[in-house]
């Protein structure tokens, strides 16, 4: 199915992305996945980006400054607008 996300996006309205923020050993997938998400999104134009941090109850949780650093939204993506995990 993720090979095919690249034709719903010529035509997408926003992007909800939802994380395990428990979940740290899969956070190097996550951002990849996310990294290649933003390139498909961002060469069709700007497309809002909404990432949803699931398990924020849980002891374990990585925090917004924890979640930005692993997803590695930090630098270029800040300057283009305000990122809110």
């Amino acid at each position: 199915m993720r090979s095919a996300w690249k034709y719903y996006f010529e035509t997408v309205n926003g992007v909800i992305f939802v994380i395990d923020s428990a979940d740290k050993d899969r956070m190097p997938d996550v951002r990849d996945e996310l990294h290649q998400i933003l390139g498909e999104v961002t060469s069709s134009g700007v497309v809002p980006l909404l990432i949803v941090a699931n398990k924020q109850d849980l002891p374990t949780a990585l925090r917004y400054a924890e979640l930005r650093d692993h997803l590695a939204l930090c630098g270029d993506y800040e300057k283009r607008g305000r990122i809110r995990i």
